[in-house]
């Protein structure tokens, strides 16, 4: 079906821009931009059996105004992405707002047009704190060992 794109990952656990121009990639490769509805929520999804149509009421933000509008929609298939990624938070530790150093999470780690190990290059000799399980908190893209 689809062929990997993306053969020569720079680490087992790719930083998360990474995974992100693949996907992109992907979506060009095989225009499915029209397909997708991005910054979307889906308000309500109804299976109908007879039909195989998945019916859909969904919500929309329009940036520029900040108008919500929500339209019906049908569609063949149905992916959700619930959001960990694009709905993140940092975790409820107790005195966090009052820490004076940098704070990141993973989702809203922003390299911009640099690598991470560009940027990780500030924070030599430093403490470093990483609260978390999954790959994406990995700092040298390792298998994680688990004790």
């Amino acid at each position: 079906m689809f062929k990997n794109l993306q053969p020569d990952w720079s680490s087992f656990f790719a930083p998360g821009p990474e995974i992100r121009k693949y996907i992109e990639g992907v979506a060009d490769k095989y225009k499915l931009h029209r397909y997708l509805k991005l910054q979307h929520e889906v308000v309500h999804a109804q299976y109908d059996e007879a039909t195989a149509k998945w019916h859909l009421r969904v919500r929309k933000t329009v940036p520029e105004t900040g108008a919500v509008e929500e339209f019906e929609d049908v569609a063949d298939v149905l992916i959700t992405a619930f959001g960990a990624l694009s709905r993140w938070e940092l975790p409820d530790i107790e005195g966090i707002k009052n820490f004076k150093g940098e704070l990141h999470h993973s989702a809203g780690f922003d390299p911009e047009d640099k690598t991470w190990q560009e940027v990780a290059e500030k924070w030599n000799g430093k403490n470093l704190g990483v609260i978390g399980v999954v790959s994406t908190a990995l700092p040298d893209g390792r298998n994680p060992r688990l004790t």
